[in-house]
């Protein structure tokens, strides 16, 4: 075998174990989808890899995915305004105007997303979802979890409860 075509043939076999790492990453993310979407991992192992000694400057198999798979869901202003009233509150009651006091706390936990003019429409949106009761003017939070912070994305981003530009 000439050295050319040895290059050909290290060439091909590269451009396979890229496209098995791709095949593999994506089985992995797939896999931590199907995970977030309905709480159940998928069954059976994750893909293994077989460590190939190519030293092409490639990223270890699945390494990539793994750390996508495995980032921390970004939640939303309106999530991040009920996990910094419910740390305010602490799970107390508390009205509306009492609510005013931690503008600052709120306003920091949303980078100034969420100015008092909209505490009522999140506060309706918290109780919409479940996080939240009120009873005669009187707000009470649940403590928050990713049952509830999902909740409260769906009803924030449905008709009427979020902008849409």
């Amino acid at each position: 075998m000439s050295d050319e075509e040895a290059e050909t043939l290290l060439g091909f076999v590269k451009g396979c174990y890229r496209l098995l790492n791709s095949i593999a990453e994506n089985l992995v993310l797939l896999g931590g989808v199907v995970e977030r979407a309905s709480g159940v991992a998928p069954h059976g192992a994750r893909p293994t890899q077989a460590a190939l000694p190519l030293d092409d400057g490639l990223p270890a198999p699945g390494e990539v995915a793994h750390r996508i798979a495995a980032a921390p869901r970004a939640w939303g202003n309106t999530v991040r305004w009920y996990e910094a009233a419910y740390k305010w509150t602490g799970g107390g009651p508390f009205g509306l105007g009492d609510i005013f006091a931690a503008h600052d706390e709120l306003a920091e936990a949303t980078k100034g997303k969420i100015g008092v003019a909209t505490y009522q429409r999140v506060l309706s949106a918290l109780v919409r979802a479940g996080a939240a009761t009120r009873k005669g003017g009187v707000y009470t939070l649940r403590e928050p979890n990713d049952e509830l912070r999902e909740a409260v994305e769906r009803v924030r981003n449905t008709k009427g409860g979020a902008k849409h530009g």
